[in-house]
């Protein structure tokens, strides 16, 4: 199965055919950088399916647990605890996302910031970098 880079590069020949060498490269590392950012999102996506398959068997479990409770005292523990549960996962899923996001984030200022160090004359839209007088 070809790689979206494949077909970027084909469509580089099929319109031109001849894309400079630091057009190769950019487009290298756009085809690159679209490949991570459909993985970092395709990781947020299944940690989010997760967190929704896990809080729903949480609850299922809490309610069939609560109904057959026959004792106010322990239904209020039982709700203690699962409360007490509750703000824990949602902490720890909070850092979790968090986390996620931050790399997400990170490695896309690392992108523009790599590909502004592999060509210094060149602005960040790809075009020649000018300079004005002060």
């Amino acid at each position: 199965m070809p790689t979206i880079k494949d077909e970027l590069m084909k469509a580089v020949q099929r319109f031109g055919g001849h894309a400079p060498v630091n057009g190769q490269r950019q487009l290298a590392l756009m085809a690159d950088a679209h490949i991570r950012l459909f993985k970092q999102i395709e990781d947020v996506n299944d940690a989010w399916s997760e967190s929704i398959r896990r809080t729903k068997d949480a609850e299922a479990e809490f309610a069939r647990r609560l109904a057959d409770c026959d004792d106010a005292a322990k239904a209020v523990e039982l709700s203690t605890d699962w409360l007490t549960s509750r703000a824990a996962t949602f902490l720890a899923e909070s850092q979790r996302f968090t986390g996620l996001w931050l790399t997400f984030y990170s490695d896309a200022v690392k992108a523009a910031w790599s590909g502004a160090a592999a060509n210094p004359n060149s602005a960040p839209d790809g075009g020649p970098r000018t300079h004005s007088s002060p």
